[in-house]
C-alpha cells in the first residue's frame, strides 16, 4: 500500500492507495473498513473494537446529510459527520459544491480541534469559512452559513486564547505539554458546543 496527496480532499491529507494483484479486485472502501477507528477516525490497533463504519450510499438528499451530520457532530463523531457531508460533496452540482465542500472542511476541522491538533483544525477551518461565505446572502437549504463562520471565528478566538500565553519553561514536560492547550483546556474545550448546521 503506498500513500498520495489529494488535493481535492478537505484536508488535503494522505489517502491510501491499495494495488491490487493480478486477480484481486481492488476495494479501496472495504480495505479502510477492515481497520477499527476511534470516534475521531484515528486507526486503533487490529483486535480492538472501534466505532462501526458508516454505511454510506454514493449521494445523500441534502436534508439527511445534514439530519446526520448533525447528529454526528452532537455524538462527539465528527469524523464520521465529515464522512457523511463528503458524499454530499462530491456528488453536488457545481453551484453547492462549494458548500458542501465548505461544510465537510468544518467537520474535518472539528475533528483535528478534537484530536488535539490545534494548528490543522484552525488552518481547515479558515478554508472552510471561506468556501461557505459566498453562500451567506442566500443559503441553500436553510444551512445556517452566518452562525457557521461565527462559530469558526469563535473557535479560532478560543485557540488564539489558549495559544497566547507564553509556554511554561520552570514546569516539567507534563505542565508544557498541558500548556499548549492554556494550561487546563482539553482539545474537547477547544472544540466546545458542536456547530449548528441548519437554522
Amino acid at each position: 500500500m503506498t500513500t498520495s496527496r489529494d488535493p481535492g480532499h478537505p484536508d488535503g491529507g494522505e489517502l491510501p492507495r491499495h494495488r491490487p494483484g493480478r486477480d484481486e479486485h481492488p476495494d479501496p472502501v472495504a480495505q479502510t473498513a477492515e481497520r477499527p477507528r476511534d470516534a475521531l477516525g484515528r486507526f486503533l490497533p487490529p483486535g480492538v473494537a472501534g466505532v462501526p463504519p458508516l454505511e454510506l450510499p454514493t449521494s445523500l438528499p441534502p436534508r439527511a446529510a445534514l439530519a446526520a451530520a448533525q447528529h454526528l457532530l452532537d455524538t462527539g463523531h465528527p469524523f464520521q459527520a465529515h464522512e457523511v457531508l463528503e458524499v454530499a460533496w462530491k456528488s453536488a452540482g457545481d453551484v453547492e459544491r462549494n458548500l458542501w465542500r465548505g461544510l465537510t472542511q468544518l467537520a474535518v476541522g472539528v475533528t483535528h480541534l478534537a484530536r488535539g491538533n490545534v494548528r490543522g483544525g484552525v488552518a481547515v477551518l479558515g478554508r472552510a469559512s471561506a468556501n461557505l461565505a459566498p453562500y451567506a446572502e442566500y443559503p441553500p437549504h436553510d444551512v445556517d452559513v452566518a452562525g457557521l463562520r461565527g462559530w469558526i471565528a469563535d473557535r479560532v478566538a478560543t485557540v488564539g486564547r489558549a495559544d497566547s500565553r507564553p509556554p511554561c519553561v520552570t514546569a516539567g514536560p507534563a505542565a508544557s505539554a498541558d500548556h499548549q492547550f492554556g494550561g487546563n483546556e482539553s482539545p474537547g474545550t477547544l472544540v466546545g458546543r458542536p456547530p449548528r448546521l441548519v437554522r
